[in-house]
């Protein structure tokens, strides 16, 4: 509208008022949607003015053409609106049912131990194309539902290092919960003291003192463990 564009705005209004005058089946909210939306609102625009069009589609949706008992009674442009003809009005635009949030239990291992009067962690680059790529967190063993910590446990030491190291296992953290758009995440942080530690303890893993870690780009629920538990 700025610069005169002859570009349609593709809002939900829009989306609104172009799906119900077509009748369109396709779902709003898929790329496929929004792309014949768009392309049939160009097809509509006014190319001299487009600022108007864009303005007054957008108006029409926001006043008349509502999500609910939408004013088609006083719609300037019911005569052409399939919807209308059809008398189905509230069944555009079409949606897509929405996904419930799959739930990810994370079982975190957070080892620590004191050397020369400093705490360390050790905690994990994430490289894989997963959430959080390219931050940090700590080693990780995901499972179904939640698990026994003695469990978790039991199935992280199974690797070599834990014959070479003495350990104490300090607290096992409520359940932190974080939600994304299509997922929640159900963590619980094991905390444990190192009390000697062999080269297996670090691969593939880094260890990094409190002030570092502070640095470091870490997740939101991370960060909440951290402030809670460590830096507290």
């Amino acid at each position: 509208i700025c610069f005169n564009e002859a570009v349609p705005v593709l809002d939900g209004n829009v989306a609104r008022v172009v799906s119900r005058i077509f009748a369109i089946k396709t779902s709003v909210d898929s790329n496929t949607g929004r792309a014949e939306i768009k392309k049939l609102a160009a097809e509509l625009m006014n190319q001299s003015v487009p600022g108007q069009f864009n303005q007054a589609i957008m108006e029409l949706g926001a006043l008349l053409c509502t999500p609910k008992n939408p004013d088609c009674k006083t719609c300037p442009v019911s005569f052409a609106c399939l919807a209308f003809a059809n008398k189905n009005m509230e069944s555009f635009p079409v949606k897509a049912p929405k996904k419930l949030p799959v739930q990810r239990f994370l079982n975190y291992i957070v080892l620590r131990y004191t050397e020369n009067g400093d705490d360390y962690l050790i905690m994990r680059h994430r490289t894989s194309n997963d959430i959080w790529k390219n931050m940090y967190d700590f080693p990780c063993i995901e499972s179904e539902n939640a698990t026994d910590p003695e469990v978790v446990i039991r199935q992280y030491l199974q690797k070599e290092w834990y014959e070479k190291t003495d350990f104490r296992v300090l607290k096992t953290t409520h359940e932190y919960v974080h939600k994304l758009t299509h997922r929640t995440l159900v963590a619980r942080f094991i905390v444990i003291n190192l009390l000697t530690k062999s080269a297996e303890v670090f691969s593939p893993n880094f260890a990094f003192s409190l002030p570092e870690i502070e640095n470091l780009p870490v997740p939101r629920l991370i960060d909440r463990f951290l402030t809670d538990e460590i830096f507290n």
